[in-house]
């Protein structure tokens, strides 16, 4: 059954990690009256026209559910689909070190290499898997050619670079990594002070039952299912603890859409 959700929004510029792969542009920005005046409701939830909302029932675990909901346009309905079982860190969830999100939920904060996900909302961005497809901004991986950094002392830190830097750094060959056969960006923002980790991406499972690194990972299938579904550049991933994510699905809920 699908259910109507309903907003209305606005255009703003957002700036982000232009660094990752093209993955920063402009996006939409709602804000109805209701959610500027109290804030309950985050100002990220309604960026963009699709939302990829993964949610945790259990901090210190390493299952979850993520489910899609999209909209055509800032003019329409909400559509849910359903919830897909999804996986994150082996060490469960950490609030990200950049998030502003209001919580009741008590997580650490995520550090690099703690085995946790991070916690907050993120544009998802470009596919990228090892075969080629003709996917919008799609990015096919090769051995000795994608290299994401995960050194918290390198300039590059957190960036996805075309080759590995020629002094010695700390990171991931993606093209050698077979997890990274099908999957999708986020524009996780860090810092290398805060060490708020990096190389966060949707990818394809381990097993059903098999934690991450600090990533999202789902079945293939569902992986080429969000690859097919996203429009990068209006598209966020929302990872989220329970509490959290049943205020995001209620906000989306009670607001209501621009008069066509």
């Amino acid at each position: 059954m699908t259910v109507h959700l309903r907003t209305r929004c606005k255009k703003r510029q957002f700036v982000g990690l232009c660094l990752r792969l093209g993955l920063c542009a402009g996006v939409l920005v709602c804000g109805p009256p209701s959610m500027r005046a109290d804030h309950t409701c985050p100002s990220e939830l309604n960026t963009g026209t699709q939302v990829m909302l993964v949610e945790v029932t259990d901090v210190s675990a390493h299952l979850a559910t993520a489910t899609l909901f999209d909209r055509p346009t800032p003019s329409d309905a909400w559509r849910q689909s359903a919830a897909m079982p999804a996986i994150i860190g082996r060490n469960g969830f950490g609030w990200s070190w950049h998030s502003h999100i209001a919580h009741t939920t008590p997580a650490p904060t995520k550090r690099e290499g703690d085995g946790r996900t991070p916690g907050g909302f993120f544009p998802l961005g470009h596919s990228f898997g090892f075969e080629a497809s003709s996917l919008p901004g799609y990015v096919r991986l090769r051995p000795g050619q994608e290299f994401c950094v995960s050194d918290a002392t390198s300039p590059y830190y957190n960036q996805v670079l075309s080759n590995k830097p020629a002094t010695t750094v700390v990171g991931e060959d993606m093209g050698a990594i077979d997890l990274y056969r099908r999957g999708l960006f986020i524009d996780y923002p860090s810092s290398n002070a805060e060490r708020g980790g990096s190389c966060i991406f949707v990818h394809v499972w381990r097993s059903a039952s098999a934690g991450t690194s600090g990533c999202v990972a789902l079945s293939q299938a569902n992986v080429e299912a969000v690859q097919r579904w996203v429009r990068p550049k209006q598209a966020f991933i929302a990872i989220l603890p329970q509490a959290e994510a049943q205020t995001v699905v209620s906000c989306l809920r009670t607001t209501r859409p621009e008069p066509k």
